[in-house]
């Protein structure tokens, strides 16, 4: 790094020139913080968890005392198969976390405040001594069902597995496959079912927490819903009729065999007996709990992009083959388990469905948008007042009043910001209605019912007449009460989707869509270059004038750099971003310019490190922080002579092409996925399954490169952020960051906005026009471009 380049702390001046909100204070009064040390940090719905755990001790005591037996305390025991302690998970969770914890502080380049690690240990040991209870609790009922329910299901599993003979050999010529290779392979099924639990606890609560509760309170309802629904139809295993060749295994499930005998034989004087001291080791097989709670810990690593989701992945193949060929487990058990899990996961979204708005709130990819109107019950247009939008409203619809207009609020800020955007555009008052759904929202979707059934009433604003003209939103599930209000008002309501929809296009007024979508073209279907945006020129010009002053050290001229982070197929490695510092210092000394560096939430600490040090240029770089009204990135836009952005995000490459500079797109990503192409002959796609391309192409992210080859329907939802860079690039708004042969720069004006908005006006001031009746669509930079399946010409 050189020496004498600025490096300006940003944030700590931003911090300190902060109060908390909503405490006025005193000329020259310092704010006073309140230790906290040892508070909570639970999210919304999380708070729930004790109770419900709560409730499931009560059931266990009823069904206790109904059956005339007591809990056992365990005496000794070993986890069946293992040989080890089942106390050892545990400590060894509860041990690491606390070295690696203070590791972290001390050595860590990210490093937390001690006060923070206590609040999240504390929050962290009392999920751990939850799940420690759940599991106890878990054990017991475990041991009550042969008292509970006698009859075993065993032969009619059995004939299952025998029907779908073909399956369980495949099982077993891989399980065999992979015997040849690995080490010690009898102890892997439940080594690594307990090892990925304790790798899962850890990446999550050590890394960004985004889903640790999430996915703590997914295995604390599994393994509280799991005792009960063995209740149902149970069964002890396969093995009663053959034996696998897993010897650890068949010596175990012959021992718990014993032990399930004995409970049936001897009762609840038995298990006050003799319970203890084979705590570890009572039987039953249907569902699978191995592979639903497995399920569980590998949604919430590949939601969470832990550095360990591959190794869940693996994990969980592997337990799904074994857990069969071992004789664990009746072929039907796993679907069950799978099913059950996905219940489970479910639930914990929607019970945690406010931690999760919160969280895509602040992952918007626009800067423009991380910092405006809140959802609020009215929003006025600039330099409207309240008062005279109240008034228009109560003047119903007399002639001479504006229309009236309501905008739904998604719950992924990008995309409600361009709702924001198109309703500013239209210069009519409008008014942010708050949505938020339940669950089973999904099945009048499902149906496409228009209703209000799926709305939480008691959380979302209140919707009832007079009824609006118009309807601006996006986001699947706002489609279906929006539908349901255009009823309510006899088809006058017009309705306008952005961005990608669920409902026809023929049942809709308006769907104004970007081509990623690859969406088919359709009379109501208007297709733009861009997405819309609330970061206009000006806008970038009013922040420019705030950030100035604090450039003062930093030379001119200013090269922008806006960095996104992974995305679908599109994995921002460490790599990756130092290749982005070297490449941007390179073109920032051939412009004799300095960086002006803007990350953003999806960036992640470890890339934005990895960026910071790969710089060699004088620089200022802005962390990104959620909800922080300093946030420069509008400024940093106004003041740069020239930008480079990542193509991940089709916002900032927005409002990059808005700037009416030069923009250079980085590119990374690799595999089927690769965002420069030609894409069929690239050499990279030959090569996708070795390690350095699935490191850089993610194996999570190669679902979504394969997705966005095929046709777009409703359940294939992926992106193609590829046509979009293509058109950016072909009409000279943009170039590849070290491009060999560039083209010349033509910067010229988008003029999205001012489409979408010039349609939507004439929905509701005049009929429609002979053009759009014969399914043509107007002049714009993408007229005869429309795209159909995976962005071939229509």
């Amino acid at each position: 790094m050189d020496q004498e380049s600025p490096r300006i702390g940003w944030q700590a001046a931003a911090q300190n020139s902060k109060s908390a909100p909503g405490i006025a204070l005193a000329p020259g009064e310092a704010p006073v913080v309140t230790p906290r040390f040892f508070a909570l940090d639970l999210p919304g719905g999380m708070a729930f968890i004790p109770l419900i755990t709560l409730g499931f001790v009560c059931v266990a005591t009823v069904i206790s005392i109904s059956i005339g037996t007591r809990f056992t305390l365990p005496q000794s025991g070993n986890i069946p198969g293992l040989h080890t302690n089942y106390w050892v998970p545990p400590i060894a969770a509860v041990i690491g976390y606390l070295l690696l914890q203070c590791a972290a502080r001390l050595l860590g380049r990210n490093k937390r405040a001690w006060r923070e690690i206590a609040r999240h240990a504390t929050t962290d040991y009392l999920l751990l001594g939850l799940f420690i209870l759940v599991i106890y609790i878990h054990f017991n009922i475990k041991m009550w069902v042969p008292l509970i329910n006698p009859h075993q299901f065993d032969a009619a599993y059995f004939a299952a597995d025998q029907a779908l003979h073909p399956v369980m050999a495949l099982f077993a010529a891989i399980r065999n496959g992979v015997a040849t290779i690995l080490p010690a392979t009898d102890i892997w099924y439940q080594a690594a079912f307990f090892a990925i639990f304790v790798l899962s606890f850890l990446s999550h609560a050590l890394g960004s927490r985004r889903y640790h509760y999430h996915n703590m309170a997914g295995l604390l309802l599994i393994e509280m819903v799991g005792p009960l629904t063995y209740l149902i139809a149970p069964a002890v295993g396969p093995f009663i009729y053959e034996q696998g060749p897993n010897t650890l295994a068949t010596n175990a499930e012959l021992k718990m065999y014993d032990v399930y005998q004995h409970v049936r034989e001897g009762g609840a004087a038995w298990i006050s007996q003799h319970g203890g001291s084979f705590f570890a080791e009572p039987l039953a097989a249907m569902p699978s709990l191995h592979v639903g709670a497995t399920l569980v810990i590998v949604y919430y690593a590949i939601k969470g992009r832990l550095w360990s989701a591959p190794i869940s992945v693996i994990a969980f193949l592997w337990i799904f083959i074994e857990s069969v060929v071992a004789r664990w487990h009746y072929l039907v058990d796993l679907p069950a388990g799978i099913a059950l899990a996905i219940g489970v996961i479910v639930f914990v979204n929607w019970l945690c469905r406010d931690a999760v708005a919160a969280a895509d709130k602040s992952d918007g990819n626009s800067g423009a948008g991380r910092n405006d109107q809140p959802a609020a019950s009215l929003v006025a247009r600039n330099n409207v007042p309240a008062e005279r939008i109240a008034a228009e409203r109560s003047a119903g619809d007399d002639a001479g009043s504006e229309p009236r207009v309501w905008v739904m609020q998604c719950h992924r800020a990008g995309d409600h910001n361009q709702s924001l955007a198109l309703a500013q555009a239209l210069g009519w008052p409008f008014e942010v209605k708050k949505t938020v759904f339940r669950w089973y929202e999904a099945i009048f979707a499902l149906f496409s019912w228009p209703s209000m059934a799926g709305l939480d009433k008691s959380r979302s604003s209140a919707f009832a007449a007079p009824w609006p003209d118009l309807i601006i939103l996006a986001g699947r599930q706002n489609e279906i009460p929006a539908r349901w209000i255009r009823e309510q008002s006899g088809g006058r309501t017009r309705v306008v989707v952005i961005g990608r929809n669920w409902t026809p296009a023929a049942e809709l007024d308006c769907l104004i869509t970007t081509p990623q979508f690859r969406l088919p073209r359709h009379p109501n279907t208007l297709l733009n270059l861009c997405p819309l945006h609330l970061a206009t020129r000006a806008r970038m010009e009013q922040a420019a004038e705030i950030v100035r002053p604090r450039l003062a050290g930093l030379p001119g001229p200013y090269l922008a750099l806006m960095v996104g982070g992974s995305s679908g197929p599109y994995v921002f490695s460490r790599e990756t971003a130092r290749r982005l510092g070297r490449e941007a210092s390179a073109l920032a000394r051939k412009l004799g310019a300095s960086l002006l560096v803007s990350t953003s939430a999806r960036t992640g600490w470890r890339a934005t490190e990895a960026l910071e040090n790969a710089l060699d240029v004088p620089y200022q770089i802005y962390r990104y922080q959620p909800n922080d009204d300093e946030n420069p990135h509008l400024g940093f836009l106004g003041l740069a002579d020239a930008v480079i952005v990542t193509g991940d995000s089709l916002s900032m490459m927005t409002e990059a092409c808005d700037t009416l500079r030069p923009v250079y797109l980085f590119e990374f990503g690799a595999g089927p996925a690769a965002m420069r192409g030609p894409r069929s002959a690239d050499p990279r796609l030959t090569g996708w399954w070795r390690w350095p391309q699935l490191k850089d192409q993610g194996v999570l992210g190669l679902p979504y490169a394969f997705w966005i080859q095929g046709r777009a329907w409703r359940l294939n939802r992926s992106r193609d952020l590829r046509l979009v860079q293509d058109e950016m690039i072909a009409s000279g708004r943009a170039r590849w960051l070290n491009d060999p042969n560039p083209e010349p720069f033509r910067p010229a004006p988008l003029e999205d906005l001012d489409r979408a908005a010039k349609r939507v006006r004439g929905l509701i001031l005049s009929p429609p026009s002979p053009l759009a009746l014969r399914g043509e669509e107007p002049a714009g930079p993408l007229a005869g471009k429309g795209r159909t399946g995976a962005g071939q010409p229509a």
